[in-house]
């Protein structure tokens, strides 16, 4: 018994490791999302166009949540939930262009995306989140199933240089590092790894899917990564008529 309660005590779960604490702030708002001139205007396109995914890029950002929309009809999208402190993650589409279905932590608070301002490095900061149960939403209905990822680990990276060859994106970069499926406290611990890259003005621009195999990473999802900003707003489709916030 003192074991186990030893080892609760020292548990990283729903701990904001900071790794680097001497860097630069990071307001991650403003690094998730498209700056206010632009989406006032404009979104991103990944060029080219080899698969419907990832074909647009949009944020909707209001006082208390960003919404990224990933399709022109706007049906396709995630949603995180802000506060003053934190940004936590909410909503997922099922199915490409099937606003009908998703999925959703089951709660608000759950699952923490990012602290509000975090400090980057090669890690700058890691966060733990040892609950991680989602319904799963078919039709606009309750749930018809529940599930969980394991531990799930979060990291930001960075900053690094632009790639030439990136379209509009140039200047400095970050990284945020969603492990998932993890029996740890540890990436090495997981079995899946998710990429985003996100810069200061254009927000997060491209993703990236990795899954274990044995000590390796191997990339199993990889969209285009040379975006450009084109003219024209996008509206969000979410036809069920809750937010179970």
């Amino acid at each position: 018994m003192f074991f186990l309660l030893l080892l609760l005590a020292n548990s990283p779960c729903e701990v904001v490791q900071d790794l680097n604490p001497n860097s630069p702030t990071y307001d991650m708002v403003d690094w998730l999302t498209l700056d206010a001139d632009l989406r006032a205007t404009s979104h991103l396109e990944s060029e080219p166009i080899a698969d419907p995914k990832n074909y647009v890029e949009y944020t909707l950002v209001t006082q208390d949540s960003i919404t990224y929309l990933k399709t022109p009809q706007g049906d396709t999208w995630d949603k995180m939930i802000l506060d003053d402190l934190s940004i936590w993650s909410f909503r997922t589409e099922t199915h490409w262009f099937t606003p009908q279905s998703f999925t959703q932590w089951r709660s608000v608070g759950q699952v923490l995306s990012s602290p509000r301002f975090a400090h980057a490095g090669f890690p700058g900061m890691r966060w733990v989140n040892c609950v991680s149960y989602y319904g799963a939403h078919d039709g606009c209905n309750l749930p018809v199933h529940y599930g969980g990822l394991g531990n799930v680990i979060h990291e930001l990276w960075g900053p690094y240089d632009y790639q030439p060859g990136w379209g509009d994106i140039s200047g400095p970069i970050l990284k945020l590092v969603y492990y998932y499926d993890c029996t740890g406290f540890l990436p090495e611990t997981c079995d899946t790894a998710e990429v985003t890259w996100m810069h200061q003005r254009y927000g997060q621009f491209s993703w990236r899917e990795y899954k274990r195999a044995g000590s390796d990473w191997v990339l199993t999802q990889s969209p285009p990564i040379t975006v450009y900003v084109h003219p024209g707003v996008i509206n969000q489709y979410f036809p069920c008529d809750f937010e179970m916030k």
